[in-house]
């Protein structure tokens, strides 16, 4: 089953249902598979305990560590091209811009 798991600042259940729906929207429209197969993880951080280019992630203006990693057995290549791009065009700025609000 295809699924990713995000690392991210410590956020509230409203911003994860967000987030989980917009990723998952994205999932099923760029690889043809229904939505219900897509899985997501979220492991949250608090402030102090990760950094981003050299400064520590302090819950304020800094810069939050977020990473992605992206489980896709058996999507063939151009699916999972077509996946990666839709997630780094679209959700990656969102999911930033999300996590510092």
């Amino acid at each position: 089953m295809p699924c990713l798991e995000i690392t991210m600042p410590s956020t509230t259940a409203d911003t994860k249902t967000h987030l989980a729906s917009r990723l998952t929207e994205v999932f099923a429209k760029a690889s043809g598979f229904p939505s219900d197969v897509f899985g997501i993880y979220f492991n949250e951080y608090k402030p102090g305990t990760a950094a981003s280019g050299g400064k520590m992630f302090d819950g304020g203006a800094s810069r939050p560590y977020l990473h992605l990693l992206l489980y896709s057995p058996r999507l063939r290549r151009s699916v999972k091209q077509k996946l990666v791009q839709s997630l780094t065009v679209v959700d990656l700025t969102e999911a930033q811009l999300i996590c510092t609000d």
